[in-house]
């Protein structure tokens, strides 16, 4: 028996689920797709591949590779994903990052991705004299921000190479990475341990030790970070520290699906 998108005329519902098998496709490939293989991949035309392409590449959703023509997610994505339910990610997290707070008692923020820059979306302030504040809202470079590093560091490999030539390398501090190729080999020691640090990169005197939160697909839609003087967050209790922030981080992730990704069910008929 047809199902209900078969059988509704005009193919409204039809061509919203299409755009969304599309959609799915090029987010899970995770690297760029030929229209020939997407279009076997969501068992559709070529010609209405393309077209349906053409609406995701106008909405910014998907982009396509100037040499190869090749289509990827787009980087509206990021902030898209970063968009989808703030309250929601922001609940989840909060106890979480409450009980970190309580760990390590230094400053815990919760961060997200706009372009090259983090946006601090939500804090749970240390209790102490002195402490590390960041008004929610506020943004920092990407490229010296502990945060920005673990957010970069897992995010699929051609929205990460299309972001690190996106960067302008401007130093703060003594300790600032200043070029691309320092910065990729950084990323590759964060993805080798799976936290980064921000070792007073954008303000001397503070440290900042932050891991991902990964969605299902095992990319990073958000950091969740520890950060306090350099004083108290010295470098022999980096480790011990970065073992409990990345706990945490775990712990968001997991309630998001990742580790629990069912597998994708058969194509549907059409």
């Amino acid at each position: 028996m047809a199902g209900p998108s078969e059988t509704r005329p005009g193919g409204s519902v039809q061509s919203v689920e299409r755009t969304l098998d599309l959609f799915e496709a090029l987010f899970e490939a995770g690297r760029p797709v030929s229209l020939s293989e997407l279009s076997q991949q969501v068992e559709l035309p070529l010609g209405t591949t393309h077209r349906l392409l053409a609406t995701l590449l106008a909405r910014g959703y998907a982009r396509q590779a100037a040499e190869s023509r090749a289509y990827a997610i787009g980087f509206k994505v990021i902030d898209w994903a970063s968009r989808i339910g703030p309250g929601q990610l922001i609940d989840l997290a909060r106890p979480h990052m409450q009980t970190l707070m309580e760990e390590t008692g230094e400053t815990v923020n919760l961060c997200t991705l706009d372009r090259t820059q983090i946006v601090y979306a939500d804090q749970v302030a240390a209790q102490r004299m002195v402490r590390m504040f960041t008004e929610v809202g506020n943004r920092a470079p990407i490229h010296s921000s502990g945060s920005g590093k673990a957010l970069l560091a897992f995010r699929p490999e051609d929205q990460r190479s299309a972001l690190l030539g996106q960067i302008e390398y401007k130093g703060f501090t003594a300790k600032t990475i200043t070029s691309m190729d320092r910065m990729e080999r950084e990323l590759e020691k964060i993805r080798a341990c799976g936290y980064s640090v921000d070792d007073g990169e954008f303000e001397e005197g503070v440290r900042c030790i932050a891991a991902p939160v990964l969605n299902g697909a095992g990319h990073s839609i958000a950091a969740i970070s520890i950060s306090g003087p350099a004083s108290r967050v010295t470098p022999d209790r980096i480790e011990a520290f970065a073992a409990k922030v990345m706990r945490c981080a775990g712990r968001v992730s997991t309630a998001l699906g990742f580790g629990k990704r069912a597998a994708r069910s058969p194509a549907r008929k059409r």
